[in-house]
């Protein structure tokens, strides 16, 4: 029994040392066939200063580009490959190096030094991403524009009431096609959330407020001209002042009402005791209309980060109609005989500050 166990222990630690010497094997083989690579790139560079551009493909084969980890070495050794196949008229394999090039890394920058075959070629590809995505919030202050009034009370003796905005917030999936290295269509669907409150005097005793907050859902279709370029990646671009992008941009927007509530408040001062009624949250979506249009117009700034980029903006918008349903004005009559209220009819107006974080994607191709 005991010789049967020393064997046995014998033997595992046998097969521990077996399997421990393969993977060392594997792990040094994999290292020195990385480290080999990494001297082929010497030796293509090498190479090719020589004017010897055969050896050049020969050397960088796609198995040993495989095995390179850093990205830097891949893209030098495809920009070492299109070089050769340029000066040796291989164009189609200049091609597919250049979309490998490009497909590893879409914002490549090549030197200012860089030859002049080089450059022209790669300015034949397009470098520019098919589609940009990205997400945004911020808070908005609404504007009403009084249309019409209406009140209990004489509205020709009336001040007709005062207005003041409350802070809302928003948030938006954006998509930005470029169209050129000036023009984007920018494509939005958000959720805001903005309100206002409404106050008067009555009758000279008494007073009335009433707050609404109501929830869209908003879809924009906007221009977008940039003064500056996020898609030049020349080297030029470390300096801060050359990753910003300053931008305009104008549009149209449509929503539809998701929610609107509010809250009445009376208060009758002409007692000796004064007597304030506050009602629960009222429902207010019934008398007013679902759908709204408005106009956008604003401004931004982009800041260049790495692939990605980040966005400042402030944006107008502009409603279009009325948002009061006028065959509902007097639908609820709690309002008017409670509360001393009766919705004039408005317009939104509306200031949003937006931040932003979008990605592009990119596809790479030749142009035709």
């Amino acid at each position: 029994m005991g010789y049967k166990t020393i064997y046995f222990t014998n033997q595992t630690i046998f097969q521990f040392l077996v399997c421990f010497q393969c993977l060392f094997l594997c792990n040094y083989s994999s290292v020195s066939a990385q480290t080999d690579c990494k001297e082929a790139i010497k030796r293509a560079e090498q190479a090719y200063q020589e004017g010897l551009l055969n050896q050049v493909k020969n050397i960088l084969s796609e198995e040993c580009i495989n095995q390179l980890t850093k990205k830097e070495d891949k893209t030098q050794a495809y920009y070492l490959i299109v070089l050769s196949n340029l000066y040796l008229n291989e164009k189609g394999d200049a091609k597919n190096a250049m979309l490998q090039l490009l497909s590893l890394e879409p914002e490549y920058m090549y030197e200012i030094t860089s030859p002049i075959e080089f450059q022209k070629f790669y300015d034949t590809f397009k470098v520019k991403p098919t589609i940009v995505v990205g997400i945004k919030g911020g808070i908005n202050m609404s504007q009403i524009q009084s249309l019409k009034a209406f009140s209990v009370d004489d509205t020709k003796n009336s001040n007709n009431g005062k207005y003041d905005s409350k802070i809302g917030i928003q948030l938006q999936i954006a998509a930005i096609l470029p169209i050129t290295n000036r023009i984007d269509i920018m494509a939005e669907i958000g959720y805001k959330r903005f309100g206002y409150q409404f106050s008067n005097k009555l009758f000279d005793f008494q007073s009335i407020k009433f707050v609404e907050t109501q929830a869209f859902l908003e879809v924009p279709l906007m221009l977008k001209f940039n003064f500056g370029n996020n898609y030049n990646f020349k080297k030029n671009r470390k300096k801060f002042l050359n990753k910003l992008n300053p931008y305009i941009f104008a549009g149209a927007s449509a929503t539809y009402l998701l929610s609107s509530t509010a809250i009445a408040t009376r208060i009758d001062t002409g007692g000796e005791t004064p007597l304030t009624l506050e009602s629960q949250s009222l429902d207010m979506k019934p008398q007013r209309n679902t759908l709204g249009y408005y106009g956008i117009g604003g401004l931004g700034v982009d800041y260049k980060s790495g692939r990605s980029f980040l966005t400042f903006e402030m944006r107008y918008h502009y409603g279009f109609q009325n948002i009061i349903k006028t065959d509902e004005r007097y639908s609820n009559q709690q309002l008017p005989l409670t509360y001393g209220y009766v919705d004039s009819d408005i317009a939104f107006r509306n200031l949003t500050i937006n931040v932003g974080y979008f990605y592009p994607f990119y596809k790479a191709r030749q142009k035709n």
